[in-house]
């Protein structure tokens, strides 16, 4: 078989499609499929773990509204309490 300028550009495109499969098969295996807990500098008490009586995260501006009865960031909507 002699090898010319067609050739050459088939092998090399068949080269980039392995290429850029075996770089979305290491991107798909890379990233975490599950949720990772945060852990603060003393790796003792995880970040947005605190929930008031209702389970509103309160570090993420959540807070209860009695009268709707659900977690809300008061700055995004009206409570009527």
């Amino acid at each position: 078989m002699e090898i010319d300028n067609e050739n050459i550009g088939l092998i090399f495109g068949v080269i980039m499609v392995l290429v850029i499969i075996a770089l979305v098969v290491l991107i798909m295996n890379s990233t975490p499929t599950e949720d990772v807990a945060i852990l603060d500098e003393n790796q003792q008490t995880l970040l947005g773990g605190d929930k008031d009586e209702h389970g509103c995260i309160i570090s993420a501006g959540y807070s209860w509204c009695e009268s709707k009865q659900i977690c809300v960031k008061l700055w995004e909507f009206q409570c009527d309490d």
